[in-house]
Protein backbone atom coordinates (compact mmCIF):
# COMPACT_ATOMS: atom_id res chain seq x y z
CA UNK A 1 0.00 0.00 0.00
CA UNK A 2 1.56 3.19 -0.86
CA UNK A 3 2.38 6.06 1.29
CA UNK A 4 -0.08 8.98 2.29
CA UNK A 5 1.59 11.78 0.65
CA UNK A 6 1.12 14.17 3.58
CA UNK A 7 -0.15 13.00 6.80
CA UNK A 8 -0.56 15.51 9.64
CA UNK A 9 -1.75 13.78 13.28
CA UNK A 10 -2.34 16.05 16.20
CA UNK A 11 -0.53 19.18 15.28
CA UNK A 12 -1.06 22.11 17.35
CA UNK A 13 0.71 25.39 16.81
CA UNK A 14 1.10 28.18 19.14
CA UNK A 15 1.83 32.35 18.93
CA UNK A 16 3.08 33.44 22.09
CA UNK A 17 1.95 30.71 24.17
CA UNK A 18 -1.79 30.78 22.72
CA UNK A 19 -2.71 27.91 20.47
CA UNK A 20 -3.92 28.97 17.22
CA UNK A 21 -4.30 25.66 15.46
CA UNK A 22 -5.09 22.69 17.55
CA UNK A 23 -4.49 19.12 18.16
CA UNK A 24 -5.00 18.90 13.88
CA UNK A 25 -5.23 15.88 11.86
CA UNK A 26 -4.99 15.31 8.03
CA UNK A 27 -4.70 12.68 5.50
CA UNK A 28 -3.72 13.36 1.67
CA UNK A 29 -3.32 10.67 -0.66
CA UNK A 30 -1.38 10.27 -3.87
CA UNK A 31 -3.18 12.30 -6.22
CA UNK A 32 -5.72 13.70 -4.20
CA UNK A 33 -6.78 17.05 -4.33
CA UNK A 34 -7.96 18.60 -1.34
CA UNK A 35 -9.18 22.54 -0.93
CA UNK A 36 -9.05 23.54 3.10
CA UNK A 37 -11.87 26.06 3.44
CA UNK A 38 -12.49 28.92 6.11
CA UNK A 39 -12.65 32.66 6.96
CA UNK A 40 -9.87 35.00 7.65
CA UNK A 41 -8.04 33.89 10.93
CA UNK A 42 -9.48 30.51 10.95
CA UNK A 43 -5.72 28.79 10.75
CA UNK A 44 -5.23 28.30 6.93
CA UNK A 45 -1.97 30.44 6.35
CA UNK A 46 -0.83 28.80 9.73
CA UNK A 47 -1.52 25.31 9.37
CA UNK A 48 0.39 25.10 6.00
CA UNK A 49 3.02 27.25 7.07
CA UNK A 50 3.84 24.57 9.24
CA UNK A 51 3.67 22.12 7.13
CA UNK A 52 5.97 23.10 5.06
CA UNK A 53 8.71 23.67 7.75
CA UNK A 54 8.11 27.84 7.97
CA UNK A 55 6.09 27.65 11.45
CA UNK A 56 7.27 25.02 14.49
CA UNK A 57 4.85 22.64 15.94
CA UNK A 58 4.25 22.41 19.59
CA UNK A 59 2.92 19.05 19.32
CA UNK A 60 2.17 16.47 17.22
CA UNK A 61 3.56 15.19 14.07
CA UNK A 62 3.98 15.69 10.16
CA UNK A 63 4.84 13.04 7.44
CA UNK A 64 5.60 13.50 4.09
CA UNK A 65 5.49 10.02 1.77
CA UNK A 66 5.69 7.75 5.02
CA UNK A 67 8.77 10.18 6.60
CA UNK A 68 8.27 11.68 9.55
CA UNK A 69 9.42 15.30 8.81
CA UNK A 70 7.89 17.32 11.83
CA UNK A 71 11.75 18.64 12.55
CA UNK A 72 13.31 18.69 8.76
CA UNK A 73 13.63 21.90 7.31
CA UNK A 74 12.03 23.68 4.53
CA UNK A 75 14.49 22.67 1.98
CA UNK A 76 14.32 19.04 3.47
CA UNK A 77 10.85 18.75 2.76
CA UNK A 78 11.49 20.79 -1.09
CA UNK A 79 14.15 17.58 -1.64
CA UNK A 80 11.26 15.30 -0.56
CA UNK A 81 9.36 16.33 -3.20
CA UNK A 82 6.59 19.33 -1.80
CA UNK A 83 6.35 22.50 -2.70
CA UNK A 84 4.84 25.19 -1.80
CA UNK A 85 3.30 28.64 -3.00
CA UNK A 86 2.60 31.37 -0.69
CA UNK A 87 0.35 34.51 -1.32
CA UNK A 88 3.18 36.28 -2.49
CA UNK A 89 4.58 33.28 -4.83
CA UNK A 90 7.81 35.29 -6.23
CA UNK A 91 10.60 37.16 -5.96
CA UNK A 92 9.23 40.46 -7.71
CA UNK A 93 13.18 41.74 -8.20
CA UNK A 94 14.09 39.07 -9.98
CA UNK A 95 13.35 38.11 -13.57
CA UNK A 96 10.90 35.72 -14.58
CA UNK A 97 13.12 33.20 -15.85
CA UNK A 98 15.09 33.89 -12.16
CA UNK A 99 12.31 32.76 -10.31
CA UNK A 100 11.91 29.55 -12.62
CA UNK A 101 15.26 28.66 -12.19
CA UNK A 102 14.86 28.93 -7.97
CA UNK A 103 11.77 27.03 -8.37
CA UNK A 104 13.97 24.17 -11.10
CA UNK A 105 16.61 23.62 -7.81
CA UNK A 106 14.66 21.63 -5.44
CA UNK A 107 14.90 19.08 -8.73
CA UNK A 108 18.09 17.75 -9.06
CA UNK A 109 17.29 15.31 -11.79
CA UNK A 110 15.59 17.04 -14.21
CA UNK A 111 17.03 19.59 -16.64
CA UNK A 112 16.20 23.83 -16.55
CA UNK A 113 15.49 23.61 -20.47
CA UNK A 114 12.79 20.41 -20.05
CA UNK A 115 10.93 22.20 -17.20
CA UNK A 116 11.29 25.43 -18.74
CA UNK A 117 9.52 24.03 -22.18
CA UNK A 118 6.42 21.89 -20.00
CA UNK A 119 5.90 25.47 -17.74
CA UNK A 120 5.40 26.89 -20.91
CA UNK A 121 3.15 24.87 -22.32
CA UNK A 122 1.24 25.28 -19.21
CA UNK A 123 1.94 29.44 -19.58
CA UNK A 124 2.54 30.46 -22.95
CA UNK A 125 2.42 33.99 -22.82
CA UNK A 126 5.22 33.90 -20.24
CA UNK A 127 7.48 32.82 -23.06
CA UNK A 128 7.69 36.49 -23.90
CA UNK A 129 8.66 37.63 -20.62
CA UNK A 130 11.31 35.57 -19.54
CA UNK A 131 13.66 38.52 -19.17
CA UNK A 132 11.20 40.77 -17.53
CA UNK A 133 11.37 41.65 -13.13
CA UNK A 134 8.25 39.22 -12.51
CA UNK A 135 6.84 42.26 -10.28
CA UNK A 136 6.77 44.35 -13.39
CA UNK A 137 3.85 42.03 -14.08
CA UNK A 138 0.17 42.23 -14.02
CA UNK A 139 -1.52 40.06 -10.83
CA UNK A 140 -2.56 37.37 -12.80
CA UNK A 141 0.47 36.79 -14.90
CA UNK A 142 2.80 37.23 -11.33
CA UNK A 143 0.02 34.36 -10.52
CA UNK A 144 1.37 32.33 -13.60
CA UNK A 145 4.89 32.70 -12.42
CA UNK A 146 3.84 31.50 -9.08
CA UNK A 147 2.87 28.22 -10.02
CA UNK A 148 5.16 27.87 -13.10
CA UNK A 149 8.15 28.32 -10.22
CA UNK A 150 6.32 25.15 -8.16
CA UNK A 151 5.28 23.10 -11.26
CA UNK A 152 8.92 23.15 -13.15
CA UNK A 153 10.46 20.98 -10.76
CA UNK A 154 7.55 18.39 -11.06
CA UNK A 155 7.08 18.24 -7.08
CA UNK A 156 5.03 15.27 -5.54
CA UNK A 157 2.64 17.50 -3.57
CA UNK A 158 1.56 21.25 -3.99
CA UNK A 159 0.63 23.17 -1.83
CA UNK A 160 -0.80 26.76 -2.30
CA UNK A 161 -2.05 29.36 0.17
CA UNK A 162 -4.58 31.39 -1.11
CA UNK A 163 -4.22 31.44 -4.84
CA UNK A 164 -6.86 33.61 -5.56
CA UNK A 165 -5.84 36.18 -3.67
CA UNK A 166 -5.63 40.01 -5.73
CA UNK A 167 -6.76 38.34 -8.66
CA UNK A 168 -9.95 39.47 -10.90
CA UNK A 169 -12.89 36.76 -11.58
CA UNK A 170 -11.56 36.17 -14.48
CA UNK A 171 -7.44 35.26 -13.60
CA UNK A 172 -9.59 33.13 -10.75
CA UNK A 173 -11.08 31.04 -13.10
CA UNK A 174 -7.70 30.50 -15.24
CA UNK A 175 -6.15 29.51 -12.08
CA UNK A 176 -8.82 26.99 -11.10
CA UNK A 177 -8.51 25.32 -14.92
CA UNK A 178 -4.74 25.21 -14.88
CA UNK A 179 -5.42 23.33 -11.31
CA UNK A 180 -7.63 21.44 -13.15
CA UNK A 181 -5.46 20.62 -15.80
CA UNK A 182 -2.37 20.06 -13.02
CA UNK A 183 -4.59 17.50 -11.33
CA UNK A 184 -6.36 15.70 -14.17
CA UNK A 185 -1.96 15.02 -14.90
CA UNK A 186 -1.36 13.33 -11.68
CA UNK A 187 -0.62 16.56 -9.31
CA UNK A 188 -1.66 15.96 -5.82
CA UNK A 189 -2.95 19.05 -4.49
CA UNK A 190 -3.51 20.87 -1.52
CA UNK A 191 -5.14 24.41 -1.51
CA UNK A 192 -5.96 26.46 1.04
CA UNK A 193 -8.81 28.79 -0.16
CA UNK A 194 -11.92 31.08 0.66
CA UNK A 195 -12.82 31.37 -3.36
CA UNK A 196 -15.48 28.22 -3.22
CA UNK A 197 -15.10 28.28 -7.15
CA UNK A 198 -11.57 25.66 -5.92
CA UNK A 199 -13.59 23.19 -5.38
CA UNK A 200 -14.62 22.40 -8.57
CA UNK A 201 -11.13 20.39 -8.93
CA UNK A 202 -11.32 18.92 -5.72
CA UNK A 203 -12.77 15.50 -4.22
CA UNK A 204 -12.38 16.38 -0.69
CA UNK A 205 -13.17 19.79 1.48
CA UNK A 206 -11.86 20.82 4.56
CA UNK A 207 -13.40 23.63 6.91
CA UNK A 208 -11.27 25.11 9.02
CA UNK A 209 -13.18 27.62 12.21
CA UNK A 210 -10.72 28.76 14.85
CA UNK A 211 -8.25 26.53 14.32
CA UNK A 212 -10.21 22.79 14.37
CA UNK A 213 -11.53 20.99 11.71
CA UNK A 214 -15.37 21.95 11.38
CA UNK A 215 -15.58 19.57 8.36
CA UNK A 216 -13.73 17.04 6.27
CA UNK A 217 -15.42 14.90 3.45
CA UNK A 218 -16.42 14.65 0.21
CA UNK A 219 -17.07 18.16 -1.30
CA UNK A 220 -20.78 17.18 -2.78
CA UNK A 221 -21.46 16.46 1.40
CA UNK A 222 -19.98 20.24 2.33
CA UNK A 223 -22.80 21.68 -0.99
CA UNK A 224 -24.91 20.01 0.68
CA UNK A 225 -24.40 20.22 4.71
CA UNK A 226 -26.88 23.50 5.01
CA UNK A 227 -25.86 24.30 8.32
CA UNK A 228 -22.02 24.88 7.59
CA UNK A 229 -23.38 26.36 4.27
CA UNK A 230 -25.19 28.92 5.86
CA UNK A 231 -21.72 29.55 8.17
CA UNK A 232 -19.44 29.57 6.13
CA UNK A 233 -20.68 30.38 2.69
CA UNK A 234 -23.48 32.93 3.62
CA UNK A 235 -26.25 32.79 1.50
CA UNK A 236 -25.39 32.25 -2.04
CA UNK A 237 -25.51 28.65 -2.77
CA UNK A 238 -22.66 26.21 -3.66
CA UNK A 239 -24.65 23.65 -5.22
CA UNK A 240 -23.38 24.54 -8.87
CA UNK A 241 -19.73 24.24 -7.98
Amino acid sequence: MAALALEVKDITIAYSGMAVVRELSLEVDPGQAIVILGANGAGKSTLLRAIVGLLPTSGGTVSLFGDDVTKASTAKRARKGLAFMSEQGIFPSLSVKENLQLGAMTNRNRSFDAGLETVLALFPELGGRLNEPAGSLSGGQRKMVGIAKCVIAQPSLLIMDEPSAGLSPKFVSEVVETLITLHSDGMTLLVAEQNVEFLKFAQTAVVLEGGYVRFNGPVAELSNNKTLHDAFFGIESIQEI
